[in-house]
């Protein structure tokens, strides 16, 4: 299999970055590549609609491992997930019901989206009954930008 790959990219002469260019400002035709192909994150960071390998030069993180210091990949060497369910809770027995089930399906994390007024003692503990706190992460949401 790998043979196969590197017999494929030899059938092809290596294409220059500015040839890459000369093709996207041509394409284009004439708008503004910064406006039309390049998009901002929520956290200021340009995107790209292509990279190459001296997009690499420079970058720290190339050789640094997820787990290790100084931490740039992040802190876990895992790449363990958790799936998570929301459940609405409008009645607190059938949610309980329903959370039981899909905890049998395989889900590890289970949010309650409740309204604040009804997050009571009595109605927490109906949601939960047969469920292994210890073995699942709980979350309650009461309301959109609160958890």
């Amino acid at each position: 299999m790998a043979d196969s790959k590197e017999k494929l990219f030899s059938d092809f002469a290596p294409v220059t970055t500015e040839k890459w260019m000369e093709k996207v400002t041509a394409d284009l035709k004439g708008a503004d590549y910064e406006k039309k192909l390049v998009w901002k994150t929520n956290e200021g960071f340009k995107v790209k609609p292509f990279y190459r390998m001296e997009d690499l030069e420079g970058l720290k993180t190339v050789d640094a491992l997820p787990g290790e210091f100084p931490y740039l990949r992040g802190t876990k060497k895992s790449n363990v997930w958790l799936v998570r369910q929301d459940i609405n809770v409008v009645d607190p027995v059938e949610a309980n019901k329903k959370a039981l089930d899909i905890l049998m399906k395989g889900i590890d994390s289970l949010s309650f989206r409740i309204d604040s007024k009804d997050l009571k003692a009595e109605v927490i503990e109906t949601l939960l009954k047969d469920i292994c706190a210890e073995n699942v992460e709980l979350n309650f949401s009461t309301c959109q930008r609160h958890v």
